[in-house]
């Protein structure tokens, strides 16, 4: 990989701070943020966004595992983030937060299909706008990103009213699901997203079992 095209990658990864929060998949109630998954969704690289690069179980095992190997490394960037969170600590975190997240990433990417990186980094424009992983996969702008997402909102308003949405935006909102990469991502999902949360369920080393 080009020197620059890995610069503007990691640069733009830099941007995207997601909360470490478990998604969709539970956690276990004492689990540590450290733990490979609350790395690995703050990196980016949720159940979703993996069915979404063609990743499936196998590979979602075999990225937390790596994560998991890298001990000293999760504890660190959990140091650094907390440092962040305080005025005081915050200057001398953020010399070393954006270059811990940077090696987690690839440690975390390598093994993953081809184009891993790029296409996570890629689809954190439409995720952190609140864009469903397969319609985050159709833009290209927070811009565009956030419209998509205010014609869900009132989509979502419009059924709970029992109106209809304007023809225009229902138009809009229809191509974007009509999308070949949409199309590919829900049918990647309804194939391995089960597998994926599972092995995701797996990797929680709190002293709980993590909810069914």
């Amino acid at each position: 990989m080009p020197i620059s095209t890995t610069v503007g990658m990691y640069a733009l990864l830099a941007s995207f701070h997601l909360p470490m929060s478990p998604s969709t998949i539970g956690s276990p109630v004492d689990a540590d943020v450290s733990d490979p998954p609350w790395i690995a969704i703050h990196l980016g690289l949720t159940p979703e966004a993996l069915c979404a690069i063609g990743a499936d179980a196998d590979d979602a095992d075999d990225m937390l595992a790596r994560l998991e190997g890298a001990g000293t490394a999760r504890h660190a960037l959990c140091a650094s983030l907390s440092l962040c969170s305080e005025s005081q600590g915050q200057q001398t975190a953020l010399g070393s937060l954006d270059s811990q997240q940077e090696s987690l990433f690839e440690l975390a990417c390598d093994g993953l299909p081809e184009g891993a990186a790029h296409a996570i980094v890629a689809l954190q424009v439409g995720m952190e706008a609140g864009l469903p992983v397969d319609l985050a996969a159709t833009v290209q702008s927070p811009f565009e990103a956030r419209s998509l997402r205010r014609l869900m909102i009132a989509e979502a308003r419009s059924q709970r009213l029992g109106h209809s949405l304007p023809q225009e935006h229902a138009s809009r909102l229809a191509a974007a699901r009509a999308l070949p990469a949409a199309v590919t991502i829900r049918a990647r999902m309804a194939e391995h997203l089960g597998g994926v949360r599972d092995a995701y369920q797996g990797h929680w080393t709190g002293a709980q079992p993590p909810p069914p």
